[in-house]
């Protein structure tokens, strides 16, 4: 409990300081307004796939908010109903990639040695590779109907940018005294990265996570 406590602490200031900050509530407003919408939106606006032919390019109109597509489709319903799946592969991408950049990264920064050289070198490696292309190549031979599964493979090319920043944060903390002094408490690798690193880079991994 007191690990979570730790972790989610610093969530909580950066959520009461962004009451503050007119701009950034704004814009917390509208990304959960989004949320609610593409959740909530397909209970009230069912998704139209019927093709008509007398309602093709239409403008925006009170029956048509965003007007219609090349078959005539309403387009406000196709972004409401599709919007659920967005959020969540956006969702599963960004929790797998930012588990795996604070991890490694926390521990490439303050173990250092040949470790720091190994989590590095496959780090670069990867930025090397377009994604893109890379994915292309990938749906040649795998199947990318399943949201999860595409989720999935996006966090797993997505944390490499984010590792190197969380490495660079966890770097300029590795030096601080409190850190100091747990080590001088002999409290091991795994707590001081866990419960004392990582909680003090929570508002910046928030902010990178979102």
């Amino acid at each position: 409990m007191s690990v979570l406590a730790n972790i989610w602490r610093p969530i909580g200031v950066s959520l009461r300081l962004l009451t503050y900050n007119k701009v950034g509530f704004v814009g917390f407003l509208a990304v959960v307004a989004i949320i609610l919408i593409s959740y909530a939106g397909p209970l009230v606006v069912p998704l139209d796939t019927k093709t008509k032919i007398d309602q093709i390019y239409q403008t925006p109109s009170w029956e048509h908010p965003l007007g219609t597509d090349h078959q005539g489709r309403d387009i406000w319903s196709q972004i409401v109903n599709g919007g659920k799946d967005v959020i969540y592969i956006a969702f599963l991408a960004a929790v797998i990639s930012t588990l795996i950049a604070v991890a490694f990264g926390t521990l490439s920064a303050f173990v250092g040695g040949w470790v720091d050289n190994l989590i590095m070198s496959i780090t670069d490696i990867i930025l090397t590779i377009p994604q893109f292309p890379l994915l292309a190549v990938l749906a040649a031979f795998i199947s990318l109907n399943s949201i999860t599964f595409l989720g999935v493979l996006m966090g797993l090319l997505n944390w490499p940018s984010l590792l190197r920043a969380v490495r660079s944060q966890a770097l300029s903390l590795r030096q601080r005294d409190f850190i100091e002094a747990a080590r001088a408490l002999d409290l091991g690798t795994w707590h001081i990265v866990f419960r004392e690193m990582v909680p003090n880079m929570m508002p910046y991994i928030v902010v990178s996570f979102a």
